[in-house]
């Protein structure tokens, strides 16, 4: 599974480094843990000074996705829920983490949350992830082997 994986040679707003609006996400996994850092800007603004709240979102959606990606299990996001505890200023570098709470074979969830600088917990989300059937997963896979 160390394809498009390994490469992030890709357009995924998410993680993708060609994309030139993207996020350009990084993920490393330890145990049953996911972290990674992000830097807002301007780009990402919502209300002046403050990374807006969907960008949150994506940043949660894709940590919790990446837990088992990472792992060759291929899931799609069925439910996400989130608490805004704290603004995140722009310019602002952000600590991303991500855990597995269950898994069985077809059925995943998992929380994360994004901290700041200070170790404050600025965002926290629940997701629940169903896995792809191996036609879903075979288009994604030559998708991004092509990239």
């Amino acid at each position: 599974m160390k394809h498009f994986l390994a490469s992030r040679d890709h357009d995924c707003f998410g993680c993708g480094n060609r994309n030139p609006h993207g996020l350009k996400l990084h993920f490393t996994k330890k145990n049953n843990m996911i972290s990674g850092k992000f830097n807002s800007s301007k780009l990402f603004e919502g209300f002046p000074n403050i990374l807006h709240g969907g960008i949150q979102s994506t940043i949660l959606d894709e940590a919790m996705n990446w837990l088992f990606f990472i792992e060759g299990i291929f899931v799609v996001t069925t439910k996400i829920e989130l608490k805004f505890r704290l603004p995140i200023p722009i310019n602002e570098s952000i600590i991303i983490t991500a855990e597995e709470i269950e898994q069985n074979k077809k059925f995943y969830r998992a929380k994360g949350k994004i901290m700041l600088q200070s170790g404050d917990i600025a965002t926290e989300s629940y997701g629940e992830f169903y896995t792809m059937n191996e036609n879903q997963k075979h288009v994604i896979i030559e998708h991004f082997s092509k990239s």
